[in-house]
């Protein structure tokens, strides 16, 4: 696979003899500001031992390339998940498992004084059984560590972006949880909660407007998980969930309404077949 800032191999640890994935930094435009920022995700996750955090084997230098070796999850990632599910949405059990997966992740990171702030379905990772594990850690803060953005810098994914973040301001444990509750929107009707291709006016909706409710798009969603992924993209900070580990207590709660027996699994993960 290739993003735009380095290029993954599956290879073979001749070792330990298994299969794992090697990151590479892409020297082209890599500048102090690109390798810093290489040196922190690695640093985030390699102090975050979790089993619901990808785990890092390794990281090294060769021919001046820098490298990561990572456990290689053979799933794929949730947003691949979503594009393959029918109707392009997964199933509330679905959803509501791979969030719990996210949550524990977080409540974790955040217990270590760690926010992700990029928080996304393209960053949740499933291994070949399906257990959800978040990854992708390059524009993580490490608490007690200097911030490599200024007040008044936008850091994170567009489509998945706190109000807060959105106007400029420092992100906080709260604002991974919006991403939470933006990937949780997406997984339950298969869109995020301000689609469309103008930067500006999502970023506006962010601020400023309400999204639709989950049921528009899903009526089988069951009410309280409905509601729970709208308190998690409330505007008000204030007003979401305090925090990651009252999200995984919410969802715990809301689990055993889910109903309906999924009729499709891929890669150990079910998939609705229901229609929006």
């Amino acid at each position: 696979g290739e993003g735009g800032k380095g290029i993954v191999f599956l290879c073979q640890d001749t070792v330990l003899r298994r299969q794992v994935a090697i990151k590479l930094l892409k020297q082209e435009g890599l500048d102090t500001e690109g390798l810093l920022r290489f040196q922190r995700e690695v640093q985030a996750m390699a102090s975050l031992a979790h089993p619901n955090v990808v785990t890092v084997f390794d990281i090294g230098e060769e021919g001046g390339r820098h490298y990561l070796v990572l456990e290689l999850m053979e799933g794929g990632d949730v947003e691949r998940l979503i594009a393959s599910a029918p109707n392009q949405r997964l199933d509330a059990a679905t959803s509501v498992r791979i969030g719990k997966e996210v949550a524990g992740a977080l409540e974790h990171a955040h217990g270590h004084g760690t926010l992700h702030r990029d928080v996304k379905p393209g960053n949740v990772w499933l291994t070949k059984q399906g257990a959800a594990k978040l990854g992708d850690f390059g524009l993580a803060y490490l608490g007690g560590s200097p911030r490599m953005t200024q007040a008044g810098m936008m850091v994170g994914s567009i489509a998945y972006m706190a109000p807060e973040v959105a106007l400029g301001r420092q992100a906080d444990a709260r604002s991974d949880l919006y991403m939470l509750g933006a990937s949780l929107y997406e997984m339950l009707t298969g869109r995020v909660p301000f689609p469309g291709d103008d930067p500006v006016r999502v970023l506006f909706s962010h601020i400023n407007d309400l999204p639709l409710p989950p049921r528009r798009f899903a009526p089988d969603i069951p009410e309280g998980l409905e509601a729970l992924t709208l308190r998690l993209l409330a505007k008000d900070p204030e007003q979401r969930p305090a925090s990651a580990s009252d999200v995984l207590r919410a969802l715990e709660e809301v689990e055993h309404t889910v109903q309906g027996a999924t009729t499709g699994v891929v890669g150990g993960v079910g998939a609705t077949h229901a229609s929006p």
